[in-house]
């Protein structure tokens, strides 16, 4: 059965096209660096990224919705592409829906090898590739399935108000350092508040994040990120490599810590699948839904 576009999304939609003249030339840069990764660090990620990849048959030019909708249409899925940062509850209702948001902005020149925000580089070539996976997507849909159930407080929204401010500003080409520096503080004061007094989606948001952001599968062969902030930031990829040996098990999620948006992770979580499902449940307990 079809599932209904969800309505709570449609004031957060981008509804022009991608401006291709203006961002080519980081689209081309990104592509460059995914498709000539040294082997050292095509070592340390997940063999389904590569297989999504291929699926995927991303080009040095910018892919239309349409491209990428065709390609994804063998799994069920869509993408649609959405004006900024977005709220918690819009971004459950799009992923139950099986349609992935998109951003419709671009890191800037010198944040090719280390963004502060979730871009469309990122979103194309960090998450869409493993939508090709039956496991990424087995728990990606028990995340979501949870994750609608929970409930928000106002310091969900404050957060909300805070990172899309700053998806904006970074993507400024004239905004300055203190600009983004007190932006930052305004973001970190937020997560503190929903440290303080956490809603029941502040869990999943952190298990979405430390996994499906930050996370590293526990494989046969060693351990593979699927985190697709890792992936598309050669800085975050060389920090993981360099402490591939220092990573703490997904099912010891530390929930009053956050990551780190303007800087390099200081750690990173590891597990199975199977494993991240119990870590997913013990979130779910954590946030006492039924």
């Amino acid at each position: 059965m079809e599932v209904l576009f969800p309505v709570e999304a449609e004031p957060y939609l981008y509804k022009k096209e991608i401006n291709t003249s203006k961002y080519q030339p980081i689209w081309s840069l990104m592509h460059s660096y995914i498709t000539t990764l040294p082997k050292k660090l095509r070592g340390v990620i997940h063999k389904e990224y590569f297989d999504g990849l291929r699926k995927l048959e991303l080009t040095d030019k910018i892919p239309t919705v349409d491209y990428i909708n065709n390609k994804l249409a063998k799994i069920g899925w869509r993408i649609v592409l959405v004006n900024g940062f977005l709220p918690s509850y819009v971004y459950v209702k799009l992923q139950q829906a099986q349609i992935f948001p998109v951003s419709c902005h671009f890191r800037q020149k010198h944040q090719m090898n280390f963004s502060p925000i979730a871009d469309f580089l990122h979103d194309i070539y960090g998450h869409l590739p493993f939508l090709f996976s039956e496991e990424y997507r087995t728990l990606l849909r028990s995340w979501y399935e949870f994750a609608n159930k929970c409930t928000f407080n106002v310091y969900d929204e404050e957060h909300y108000q805070a990172a899309d401010y700053i998806t904006r500003l970074a993507t400024d080409p004239n905004v300055s350092e203190d600009q983004l520096s007190n932006a930052f503080k305004k973001l970190d004061a937020s997560r503190e508040n929903l440290n303080f007094t956490p809603s029941s989606f502040s869990y999943f948001t952190k298990f979405y994040t430390w996994f499906f952001e930050f996370g590293v599968c526990r494989c046969i062969d060693g351990p593979k990120t699927i985190g697709a902030a890792v992936i598309t930031s050669l800085d975050e990829l060389n920090n993981l490599y360099t402490n591939i040996n220092k990573l703490i098990d997904i099912q010891q999620i530390d929930y009053k810590t956050d990551i780190e948006y303007s800087n390099k992770q200081s750690k990173y979580y590891q597990g199975n699948f199977l494993e991240a499902y119990n870590a997913l449940l013990l979130a779910k307990n954590k946030a006492e839904i039924i």
